[in-house]
């Protein structure tokens, strides 16, 4: 792989896709070793569930991930745009 690869995960509904994630996520903002489960350190990792339970349904989305990067402005705009917003 290389740098700013991304990954799919593709399966039939209840193969346990989301489940996977979750325990990926946890791993990361636990900074948890066990398993055999390492992070590059430079990887940034992001999950939100099903039903977007931590976003809010009020902000834009500029406004949501602008509170929680720690990029410029203009930054959070560029990757919004490469990412097809």
């Amino acid at each position: 792989m290389s740098r700013a690869d991304r990954i799919v995960l593709l399966g039939k509904n209840g193969s346990g896709k989301s489940v996977f994630l979750r325990s990926l996520a946890e791993h990361y903002n636990l900074n948890l070793t066990s398993n055999g489960i390492r992070f590059n350190p430079q990887t940034n990792l992001g999950y939100c569930d099903h039903m977007l339970a931590g976003v809010s349904q009020t902000q834009s989305l500029f406004s949501i991930l602008r509170e929680i990067s720690s990029d410029s402005d203009l930054n959070v705009k560029q990757n919004l745009i490469a990412a097809g917003f």
